[in-house]
């Protein structure tokens, strides 16, 4: 967890690091586009509001969980075994917990829209919120050593995996579930790959 190393010639680093996140933002911008425009011709608009309507929860949710936890590791000047070791549980059981508040949160939601759809889709999503707990002090520790490049390729092959899935179920008939795996498989997908 050390990075007195990083110090020296931290302004190039620094400098390099943005052109890199530079580079995969537009990339990323790109693909994700290219997978709405698709998405948008294989998935009628009624369908994609489902999904929408369940968005909000698993996005507060999402940031409850994280609790500023990822910036703790990031920024605090010395990180110990001990300290990483209780930020990642502390966030784990946060996600955990969010997400089954998400999922209790499932056949309300659908009485208050008056679509029993809703519910499955609620639990098919509260998952993404423990992925994404999970996943997230092990990106820490890839940005606290500025490993921007790592970190951006984890995310875009995440992106592309999720999206590739999403249109593919899309395309095979799976209407807005091909969405709810899009949003699902991304956290799953940046957790196979950081974790070592």
């Amino acid at each position: 967890f050390d990075t007195a190393h990083l110090k020296h010639n931290i302004s190039a680093r620094a400098g390099r690091g943005a052109s890199v996140v530079l580079i995969f933002a537009a990339a990323k911008f790109a693909l994700q586009l290219i997978t709405t425009a698709i998405l948008a011709r294989l998935v009628s608009p009624a369908e994609h509001g489902l999904v929408a309507m369940a968005l909000p929860a698993i996005v507060i949710a999402t940031s409850v969980s994280e609790f500023g936890l990822v910036e703790a590791i990031i920024q605090k000047e010395k990180v110990t075994q001990r300290i990483a070791s209780a930020l990642f549980w502390t966030n784990t059981n946060l996600g955990l917990l969010s997400a089954s508040l998400i999922a209790l949160l499932a056949w309300p939601a659908a009485q208050f829209y008056d679509d029993a759809r809703i519910a499955p889709i609620f639990l098919a999503l509260a998952p993404t919120i423990f992925f994404s707990a999970l996943g997230a002090q092990f990106v820490a520790i890839l940005r606290r050593h500025m490993r921007v490049k790592e970190t951006e390729t984890v995310a875009i092959i995440a992106i592309f995996g999720a999206n590739f899935t999403a249109v593919a179920m899309a395309w095979t008939g799976f209407s807005y579930w091909a969405i709810a795996a899009q949003i699902l498989l991304q956290p799953v997908f940046v957790l196979g790959l950081v974790v070592r």
